[in-house]
């Protein structure tokens, strides 16, 4: 599924959620409808913040744990994501997971540790407008 052809929500509404990432250096936020996968959502406000793979649930690549809120998920990879994990959202893929409310999520995966250094924020679109906030007050 190309990213581009879902179109975002233009304000906020009540299918609407904040979803916050986490990282050691920052705290990044961008809107996501709750029929949107979080990963799809994050690709259409500009943001390159999980490493995306297959965007179908199988390759495991767009880890991330859920730290607060609530979601649902689609089929997802029991090769990469156990049912405890899903259950608890210690584990799951960015790309099978959909808001039922504000989500504080935290990348989580092999590939995203290997290139955490080298992570980009990219241009945001004009709509989305995602808020980014570094730790330390920089």
């Amino acid at each position: 599924m190309d990213p581009s052809s879902v179109p975002l929500p233009t304000k906020p509404d009540r299918n609407d959620f904040n979803i916050t990432v986490v990282t050691d250096d920052a705290e990044i936020s961008f809107r996501c409808p709750t029929d949107m996968a979080v990963l799809i959502a994050m690709e259409r406000a500009g943001l390159a913040l999980v490493p995306v793979g297959c965007r179908g649930g199988g390759c495991g690549v767009c880890t991330i744990a859920v730290e607060e809120g609530d979601f649902s998920c689609g089929k997802m990879s029991r090769g990469h994501v156990s049912e405890e994990e899903q259950r608890t959202g210690s584990k799951l893929l960015a790309c099978k997971t959909f808001p039922t409310s504000d989500l504080r999520v935290r990348p989580d995966g092999r590939l995203f540790k290997k290139l955490r250094k080298h992570a980009t924020v990219l241009a945001a679109s004009e709509n989305s407008n995602p808020t980014i906030q570094n730790k330390g007050g920089q």
